[in-house]
């Protein structure tokens, strides 16, 4: 075997190492705390983003303003951009062509629906109890990533403490085997773990400022509701007396002046 075949046969391999090693989505990735890092924060951003659909809505991608950014079920961003007067979805991971709204549905992490917030005609108060439950179903389920980064090959389903057992992803990426050292694994760990504590606790606050708006939103509106409905009864009853002391003090001119310095 000569230099150049040798040189073109290294060549070949490191171009196929290359192409098939850049990971897309949930591709396989060798165990490692950089990669489990990696993964722990794609699994929690995704469930932040779910969560957040439940409370504020997610409108259809024709609804979508420009500028707006999804992802698809891989963790994918997607971003609408007008290129050239056409309006599609691009993303830098798939760089050759964009997407239209009808496929950016299909490929969308979540689906079209009405956010809690969003229902009328009724007190915020009647929305605790749904505000509650999904902020408690978005705990277990961090939790349940979590559990999933700490737990070995072949767990799919886990169970956290006041949850419902969940299906989970499994991790390729966290499955260390025992020539890993034991200090570093403890550490991505415990990463998880301070990370869904910040997350969450992140959420909470956003939580409470969304209630307070909202409570003071609705709020305004009953009291205009009940303010157009008072100016509508009483209209009349009120213009009335207005107008008749109008006509009284044009009237006024007709009394007779009885002082000695009466001004005619």
């Amino acid at each position: 075997m000569n230099i150049a075949s040798l040189r073109y046969r290294l060549l070949a391999s490191v171009l196929c190492a290359l192409l098939l090693g850049v990971p897309t989505g949930h591709a396989q990735v060798k165990p490692s705390a950089d990669a489990c890092v990696v993964s722990v924060n794609r699994e929690l951003a995704q469930e932040q983003r779910i969560y957040r659909t439940i409370l504020f809505g997610h409108t259809k991608a024709k609804e979508a303003p420009l500028g707006e950014t999804r992802y698809d079920t891989s963790g994918n961003a997607w971003i609408k951009l007008d290129v050239n007067g056409t309006v599609e979805w691009r993303s830098p991971v798939d760089t050759k062509d964009g997407r239209k709204d009808a496929t950016m549905d299909q490929i969308d992490e979540a689906a079209p629906r009405r956010g809690i917030f969003a229902t009328k005609q009724v007190l915020t108060s009647e929305l605790v109890p749904p505000l509650t439950q999904s902020f408690r179903a978005l705990r277990c389920r961090v939790a349940a990533v979590c559990e999933a980064a700490a737990s070995r090959a072949g767990v799919t389903r886990v169970r956290t403490p006041g949850c419902n057992e969940l299906p989970v992803d499994p991790m390729p990426a966290c499955q260390f085997n025992e020539t890993v050292d034991r200090g570093q694994e403890a550490l991505m760990r415990g990463y998880c773990r301070q990370v869904a504590s910040r997350l969450l606790d992140q959420e909470s606050e956003l939580l409470k400022l969304a209630v307070s708006y909202d409570a003071a939103y609705r709020s305004l509106l009953h009291f205009a509701r009940n303010f157009d409905l008072f100016l509508t009864e009483f209209r009349v009853s009120l213009l009335t007396p207005i107008r008749q002391a109008v006509g009284l003090l044009g009237q006024l001119h007709r009394i007779p002046c009885f002082s000695a310095q009466c001004d005619q």
